[in-house]
């Protein structure tokens, strides 16, 4: 029966397939649909269901009924508590949707799923309650769509909202409206509908047709007229018609590498993961950026000369998204390439829209579908025709497998291993004989958590075509270039540990995938495979073959994009706001796709009404975390500490938010972390399928006790992380290695901000506090370590032997106290186990703070922290603080010291005449234990008001 209904849903018959899974259910329950649905309750005595059925009392009335009144219907007042606790553990749902038309003929669906029933462990088991979700169109009785769907406990006791987001067709005439119904796959009587109504629904404008590809005779690279220029393409002869036609367009892959190789330019990386010097950047040629670096840079251009000094802007993939610079956007195939090249200023003269089927290499694709409502054994069942796939295809030539996940890698590898083993020829695509393991049978495996040794290992044999088959995660298709004949996209969905589900990849990320198929000069044909759930089949079909449109996605970060420019001082109003939301890319689509954006209809009125609404959320928004200030006349908006602060370390204002509420003088460290980890960047931290029990396992062997119902929570994830960063301890797998270095990579600028916010309120403590708290993130020790597991190839086993005349060494200082200027020292005490040259830095103060190498070698400006994701400057903090009342009075980040310099701290003098003794502490930024302080006496004396205004002390020589 179980069968029948799955063939019902899977032709898309509504009518049938509800019947049918009301008969499976009936069969299960054994009882009849017509009957109460309070039988399917043991508790529940015969002769109270049959009162209750001679009442006609549906569950639905008996929701709206109280204890006391069911007992007074069914004339036994004690059963009224029982019956009407059965009718609250009766699995119910409530259905919200909102759809968004994607083309003239795609609609996506946002499907919100709240939970209203009460958990019974008895009742419902301790794990989940399924349910059926589908989308049925009643005039033509056919579904568009349908899923199966997971209720955990967890969710439904703390009543969590679930979200689902999937595509349906619509076509011309519009139908009235469609039917959204879940229905629980156990109980009968629990069943909601949602009606998808298409009253107000404005479809958008039809595209404008694609570039037409020229038949021209290809364009010799002679063409160039330079010999330098051609010197640059050794492998081919000739440019592909694309580039013949766009003439002076280069391919992509290409540009990225020829700059500093082959033109001897200089050029630089900025990125998240690698920040050079400011002399560097102001010397580069070019500037290799991520767009969410850039407008972190770009939010202070007036102070910053190398971005005042561009004069052309190259973005790649401007699908994901006046003045002299010129822009040069390059992008897949796009339905609405129009929209974009308006917005950019491109005249029609130089935009360029090629179909999909347009490419250097023709693409083949083929797409199948695989039954299974269950993610692993659908991807179980992917793996035989993966490789037949590859058989067919691509027996010699080098292939790409994308999968979802490290795991998939590792299991599709071992299973190709399998089908291998009973081929004649196992070895047949290996083409190294000396590799090993999964190597000697020609598969390397590909994802972020290998070392850095061994992904390169893998591309190096795989780029030389030592071995044939590639199997890598999805990011293997944005972050380097490995063109193949064959490319198998085996699955295309993933686990997103926030919704606790699997999920679609997006559309761009799969066309990504397929793109690495075919490679110029050596492939006729390149070849893709997209192994799919058979449901979504349909949808692939469409989308692989039409272009997609680029809608903007600037509402969802409108609150932090408003509050930059008021920083910026592009905004000083509302009216600011709605002029400045005319100018961008959402403004363009909201007119051209309105009920995307929830527009109702394009009248002007109707318009600015909706610009206001948006503008007047995300001022208060903003507002609301104390980022800005509005003027009296509720128009005019100004920023405050907390707004520049976010802005300048680009930080969500809602982490401002949760500093101005939680951050006070009195914080632990303890406390700190917790707000540290609570950031509301690390609420993408991906929590994967089964983590929750891995972070219960490791959270017993950390010293700070985290919330134990919250182990699926990426901020207790962070939190974990950061311990075990700061114990050392070893971590459950490569995934948590690669996540601790995702987590430490924000960290700094987080504390930076929390540093700024405790500084801004005069709270000392709080702000040395999160300064030792950065000493711990880039040493991976806790403040209570000793200092000397600083240094390298030092750990807990070594501390005995640092000794002088008969007594331990504690701490970095004494320790530099001993071999000052006596190197023969430490290597009396540990021999080669040390490098001299990371304990040379020292900073005394006299009247003058002063550097001294202690007679070595210039040092190296260079943290040595191995512990810590990127290379590190050593800086310091200048702090002036009363310890006794415990506010800070001025503080002031300095660079490395490289000789002498001098630092000036402003303060306000005190009102209160008499002696105040000031503390000047210098706080390392990188080591722990290098900090200092020392005292600063002031005698207060009486003077006229206006002399009282500012103090400025000078530090020479630091």
């Amino acid at each position: 029966m179980r069968g029948l209904f799955e063939i019902a849903l899977h032709r898309g018959w509504p009518t049938m397939a509800y019947r049918l899974l009301a008969l499976c259910k009936m069969l299960d329950k054994r009882l009849w649909a017509f009957q109460n649905p309070l039988r399917q309750f043991t508790i529940l005595k015969q002769e109270t269901l049959v009162k209750l059925e001679g009442k006609n009392a549906t569950v639905d009335r008996l929701r709206d009924m109280t204890a006391d009144e069911i007992g007074h219907m069914i004339k036994h007042p004690r059963m009224g508590t029982t019956v009407k606790n059965c009718v609250e553990q009766i699995p119910a749902i409530s259905l919200a949707s909102s759809i968004q038309p994607i083309t003239r003929t795609v609609l996506r669906v946002r499907l919100s799923i709240k939970p209203e029933f009460q958990w019974n462990d008895r009742v419902h088991g301790s794990t989940s309650e399924p349910w059926w979700i589908w989308v049925e169109d009643p005039d033509n009785n056919h579904i568009y769509h349908s899923e199966y769907f997971l209720l955990h406990k967890k969710q439904v006791l703390a009543e969590e909202e679930q979200t689902l987001v999937f595509t349906i067709p619509i076509f011309e005439p519009l139908p009235s409206q469609y039917y959204v119904r879940g229905v629980s796959d156990r109980w009968l009587g629990s069943e909601v509908v949602c009606a998808l109504s298409f009253k107000h629904l404005i479809l958008p404008e039809k595209h404008p047709p694609h570039t037409e590809l020229l038949d021209l005779q290809p364009l010799p690279i002679t063409a160039l007229k330079c010999k330098e220029y051609e010197l640059l393409y050794p492998r081919f002869t000739h440019f592909n018609p694309v580039q013949t036609q766009l003439w002076f367009a280069k391919e992509w892959r290409i540009g990225k590498y020829v700059f500093q190789q082959k033109l001897g330019r200089s050029v630089v990386e900025l990125t998240g993961d690698v920040t050079p010097d400011m002399r560097a950047i102001a010397n580069a040629d070019v500037i290799v950026t991520t767009p969410e670096k850039w407008d972190g840079i770009s939010r202070s251009w007036q102070t910053r000369n190398y971005v005042k000094a561009v004069s052309l802007l190259v973005i790649d993939e401007i699908h994901l998204l006046e003045k002299t610079v010129r822009v040069i956007g390059l992008s897949t195939a796009l339905a609405n390439a129009s929209d974009l090249a308006d917005w950019l200023g491109i005249a029609q003269a130089g935009m360029f829209n090629f179909r999909p089927s347009v490419r250097p290499v023709p693409l083949e694709v083929h797409i199948s579908g695989y039954p299974g409502k269950h993610y692993c054994p659908r991807m179980a069942t992917m793996n035989k025709p993966t490789f037949a796939a590859i058989r067919s295809h691509s027996p010699t030539k080098p292939v790409l497998v994308f999968v979802s996940s490290r795991r998939q890698t590792r299991l599709t590898a071992l299973e190709l291993i399998s089908f291998l083993a009973a081929e004649d020829d196992p070895k047949q695509w290996l083409h190294m004989p000396e590799a090993e393991l999964t190597l000697s049978f020609g598969i390397a495996l590909h994802h972020a958590g290998l070392h850095e040794r061994d992904r390169k290992v893998a591309e190096e044999l795989f780029v030389n075509q030592k071995i044939q088959i590639l199997i890598a995660t999805s990011t293997l298709a944005w972050g380097v270039n490995f063109p193949a004949h064959l490319v198998v996209v085996k699955g295309t969905e993933y686990y997103d540990g926030k919704t606790r589900r699997y999920v679609d990849f997006p559309i761009t990320d799969v066309l990504q995938m397929m793109g690495r198929a075919g490679r110029p000069q050596y492939d006729e044909h390149g070849v893709a495979v997209i192994l799919v759930h058979d449901i979504k089949k349909h949808f692939y079909k469409k989308f692989l073959y039409e272009p997609f449109p680029v809608e903007s996605s600037l509402l969802e970060v409108l609150p932090d994009h408003l509050n930059a420019e008021i920083v910026a001082g592009t905004i000083a109003s509302k009216q600011d706001a709605m002029d400045y939301l005319t100018w961008t890319y959402f403004f363009r689509r909201l007119l051209m796709n309105p009920s995307y954006y929830e527009l109702e209809d394009t009248a002007d009125d109707s318009v600015n009404k909706f610009l206001s609404a948006l503008v007047e959320n995300a001022v208060t928004e903003v507002a609301n975390s104390a980022c800005v200030e509005m003027g009296e006349d509720g128009m005019a908006v100004t920023p405050t500490t907390l707004g520049r602060i976010s802005s300048y370390y680009y930080l969500s204002h809602l982490t401002l938010r949760m500093f101005n509420e939680r951050l006070h003088a009195g914080c632990t460290l303890p406390d700190l972390i917790q707000v540290l980890a609570d950031a509301e960047e690390y609420s993408q931290l991906p929590v994967r399928h089964n983590e929750d029990i891995i972070n219960s396992d490791l959270a017993p062997s950390l010293p700070l006790e985290v919330d134990p119902h919250s182990f699926d929570s990426p901020h207790t994830k962070a939190h974990l992380l950061f311990q075990a960063h700061f114990t050392r301890l070893p971590l459950p797998s490569t995934d948590y290695l690669t996540d601790t270095n995702s987590v430490l990579d924000q960290a700094i600028r987080i504390l930076q901000a929390m540093i700024d916010v405790s500084s801004a309120e005069g709270w000392l403590a709080t702000a040395l506090r999160c300064m030792h708290l950065v000493q711990m993130v880039i040493q991976g020790r806790w403040l209570h370590d000793c200092t000397l597991l600083t240094l390298p190839c030092v750990d807990a086993d070594l501390l005995s032997f640092f000794r002088m005349d008969g007594r331990s060494l504690q701490c970095l200082p004494e320790l530099l106290d001993a071999v000052r200027g006596e190197r023969k020292v430490l290597n009396t005490m540990l021999g080669d186990a040390l490098s001299p040259g990371e304990i040379t830095e020292e900073y005394v103060l006299i009247i003058q703070v002063t550097k001294e190498s202690c007679g070595f070698k210039r040092s190296n400006t260079k943290a040595h922290a191995p512990y810590f994701t990127k290379a590190k400057d050593v800086g310091w903090w200048v702090v002036l603080g009363e310890m006794d009342s415990g506010e800070l009075l001025a503080v002031k980040r300095v660079g490395q010291v490289r000789s002498s310099s001098t630092v000036s701290l402003s303060f306000y003098t005190p009102e209160g005449l008499g002696r105040r003794i000031y503390t000047v502490y210098l706080i390392n930024d990188a080591y722990l234990g290098m900090d200092q302080q020392y005292n600063v006496p002031l005698e207060i004396i009486q003077s006229d008001i206006s002399s009282q205004v500012n103090t400025e002390v000078n530090f020479d020589g630091l």
